[in-house]
């Protein structure tokens, strides 16, 4: 399932293509617009797919920069993002991490026997 897909899955499953102002609503169209943004889809497309003009998507962009400093929206991002099942920088840094204590384990087992 591409991006694109995934991400109309959670605007159907949150009502984002509605008149909605409530501020969850609006912060998750905000944060899955990059995300659509950052897969190559432009404004136009951006907007079709929440019923909004082009103009909003740029808003939603710009205002992005200014959100993404805060605690709460990083963790709302984190969360749609492993809903979207997308490798984030966080993912991959869990999963290399894991990785060198699985080897760090076997190294103390080949140098100390059994631990």
């Amino acid at each position: 399932m591409n991006t694109k897909t995934k991400v109309q899955t959670l605007i159907d499953k949150y009502d984002l293509a509605t008149d909605s102002r409530i501020r969850g609503k609006v912060y998750k169209r905000i944060i899955l617009s990059k995300v659509l943004r950052d897969s190559n889809l432009t404004y136009e497309e951006i907007g079709h797919m929440f019923n909004r003009d082009h103009s909003s998507v740029v808003h939603w962009r710009r205002s992005y920069e200014e959100l993404i400093s805060y605690k709460d929206i990083r963790g709302l991002e984190n969360r749609l993002l492993e809903e979207l099942d997308l490798d984030t920088p966080e993912k991959e840094l869990k999963e290399r991490v894991r990785a060198l204590e699985i080897e760090i384990e076997n190294l103390k087992k080949e140098t100390y026997g059994a631990v």
